[in-house]
């Protein structure tokens, strides 16, 4: 097995989330340990401001990390599962991360959105604009998902109605589709949201 040269910041995230349900499951030092090196890699290295908006923060995918060529972008993933990793260390070791940064991530999540659920998947902060052409399957599910943990943490009606407008946009374009690709982010999402 040979390593590349290039890192995903979406992935790292996801494992963050995964790690951290391992040690939910059965708890480690080592697990802990990696835990907080992993969130404090994530804040450090790829949580920023955004231009013009001092109210929000973005998980990046810097090129110099991720060992690309591409220009600096902020990916909906990124901020999404960014948010579901951070609150996954939060629930473990509460006060880990400053509220401030989630509510910062949760509003960018919402900046991201468009009116009808829907969503843009990258944001150029030298251009300051969200890419209208740029789509992804599982990025909306992971921005719901992370908006509804932003929501357990801190009971905003505008998390939780982010995440339902999500959802709501997914189940009207799938609907009637004689195959939907599989879509696990959305359907944890939509367990989450089920109850409420």
């Amino acid at each position: 097995f040979e390593p590349k040269d290039k890192y995903n910041i979406i992935r790292h995230a996801g494992t963050i989330y995964a790690l951290a349900a391992a040690h939910r499951r059965s708890p480690s030092p080592e697990k802990l340990d990696a835990l907080r090196r992993a969130a404090a890699f994530l804040r450090r290295e790829t949580l920023g401001p955004v231009p013009g908006r001092p109210d929000m923060l973005a998980i990046y995918s810097p090129p110099e990390i991720e060992g690309t060529h591409e220009f600096l972008q902020a990916k909906l993933g990124g901020s999404g599962l960014g948010l579901v990793a951070l609150l996954s260390v939060e629930q473990i070791e509460p006060g880990s991360v400053p509220l401030e940064e989630l509510q910062g991530l949760g509003r960018f999540i919402l900046y991201m959105q468009k009116p009808d659920g829907s969503f843009f998947s990258h944001y150029s902060p030298d251009a300051r604009a969200r890419d209208p052409e740029a789509i992804s399957l599982y990025y909306p599910g992971e921005a719901a998902l992370g908006l509804l943990m932003l929501h357990e943490k801190d009971p905003q009606s505008d998390w939780l109605h982010g995440a339902a407008r999500a959802i709501a946009y997914l189940a009207r374009s799938r609907r009637g589709a004689a195959e939907v690709e599989p879509d696990h982010w959305a359907l944890l999402a939509t367990a989450r949201l089920w109850p409420l």
